[in-house]
């Protein structure tokens, strides 16, 4: 009898055990999990505040057309290099989306980095009618910039700020269209622009087509 208690004392001081270790394990993955939370949060917070920050250079520096030169002095260099090097800002107010778009060529013209400007664009000074093609994720990720695009109405504007122009489009047509991978987008004969996304987890993607009203500096 005394070395069936000794047994059950010991079977129960390693249950006591086991169940003090699973704890410590329990509370080191909530604390693992928390951190990185937390470093994810300020990296994304960070990103967001330098994207903000280059919008902002982007909108209130003048382009300098028609300048060449063959030398830079080391004074003259930016140590604060824009990663992105915006060539224009897409801004949509009633989904308050303010983001810079960098030039179709860039690596950085990606959709898992950037708002993707597809090839098949044709900007403003490239042609007397332009065709803008702008695709990105919906969802929760912070890459997720057309998130809000299916609440977009007729008639609301999208401004597009291109070298010292603001364009200013209006709301014509909102699609839904099967996602195959391929989207046939007609071409108008005046300038519009174009907006792509999927919609939530359905095989399906919002088109969003707005005209061209105005055009204005800025």
């Amino acid at each position: 009898m005394r070395y069936y208690m000794e047994y059950i004392k010991l079977k129960r001081a390693k249950r006591n055990k086991e169940f003090i270790v699973l704890i410590i394990i329990g509370v080191l993955l909530i604390l693992i999990s928390l951190l990185v939370f937390i470093i994810r949060y300020r990296y994304y917070e960070n990103k967001s505040a330098n994207d903000r920050k280059q919008v902002d250079e982007f909108l209130s520096q003048p382009v300098l057309n028609n300048i060449e030169t063959n030398e830079v002095t080391s004074d003259e260099v930016n140590s604060d290099t824009n990663i992105n090097d915006y060539i224009a800002v897409l801004e949509i107010p009633a989904i308050n989306l303010t983001r810079g778009l960098v030039d179709k060529s860039s690596p950085n013209n990606d959709v898992n980095k950037n708002i993707y400007m597809l090839k098949d664009t044709v900007l403003p000074d490239e042609d007397t009618i332009s065709h803008i093609i702008l695709a990105s994720h919906s969802g929760n990720s912070y890459v997720s910039y057309f998130k809000n695009l299916h609440k977009l109405d007729i008639n609301d504007e999208i401004y597009f700020y291109y070298k010292n122009s603001k364009y200013i489009y209006s709301i014509y047509k909102i699609d839904e269209v099967d996602k195959t991978g391929n989207i046939e987008l007609k071409k108008t004969n005046s300038s519009d622009i174009t907006l792509i996304t999927c919609k939530g987890n359905l095989k399906k993607q919002i088109v969003i087509y707005a005209t061209l009203k105005s055009k204005g500096a800025y």
